[in-house]
């Protein structure tokens, strides 16, 4: 039983307690904590008309004479609905999930931040299975404080309704920016979307039972920025390398 001269002591050293347990909690607690990834640079980005992207299909949309496979769930690019642009590495890794089992060609382009001058593009294998593919941006180095615009081109294979025997390629179009912040910037390393979904991602694929690396991949993809939750379960299957 504690005496009065004690819980005097212990009273009048509270706040010190206090103190110790918040600087512990910030120093072990905080490197458990989820990272705050949708953090963009004070610097805006381009308005071209879609400042954000398209990280569903957009572009060419298959004819009315076409068969082209359903899926589930649509081609999708893991990216923010708004936001998230950022990376902190001259070579980022671009994720995407695959919905389909019939792809004849991908095409990666990078563009300038005013969509003028086309920096690099490159042909990459198609995936064999559906699933979550990787897509890494390294043939091209990218310059501090620069913005980008990538685009993917999905090519599918679809049916042509009034032959069945015949077949035509038609192409979904995922777009939007990536932003590599200066290394002299006051960012947070653990604010950008690419490298934190990457780190997440390969993680999981090396430490298949850690459960904080998958309570992780979950927070990521159902926060109310990114909406994605019917990725959650989708395997990882490959990354495509270029042809």
């Amino acid at each position: 039983m504690l005496n009065m001269q004690t819980v005097r002591r212990l009273l009048q050293n509270q706040d010190q307690i206090v103190l110790i347990l918040g600087i512990s909690y910030l120093l072990i607690g905080s490197s458990l904590t989820v990272p705050v990834y949708a953090q963009n640079s004070d610097r805006p980005l381009p308005n071209n008309g879609s400042p954000d992207g398209t990280r569903t299909p957009g572009g060419t949309r298959p004819a009315e004479t076409l068969n082209c496979p359903e899926t589930e769930h649509p081609l999708t690019a893991i990216i923010p609905l708004t936001g998230g642009t950022n990376t902190a590495v001259e070579n980022p890794t671009l994720w995407v999930y695959n919905p389909f089992t019939d792809v004849s060609q991908i095409e990666l382009t990078l563009l300038d931040e005013y969509e003028k001058k086309e920096l690099y593009n490159t042909q990459l294998e198609p995936p064999k299975l559906p699933g979550i593919t990787s897509v890494s941006i390294s043939d091209y180095n990218l310059e501090a404080d620069t913005i980008y615009r990538w685009y993917l081109t999905w090519t599918i294979i679809c049916n042509v309704n009034s032959d069945a025997a015949s077949t035509e390629e038609v192409n979904f179009i995922l777009d939007s920016w990536i932003h590599r912040t200066p290394r002299d910037s006051a960012y947070r390393w653990d604010r950008v979307w690419y490298d934190t979904l990457t780190n997440t991602a390969l993680g999981i694929q090396s430490s298949a039972d850690d459960t904080r690396l998958h309570e992780q991949w979950v927070e990521l993809l159902t926060d109310e920025a990114v909406n994605l939750d019917y990725l959650i379960d989708q395997p990882f299957v490959q990354t495509l390398q270029s042809r």
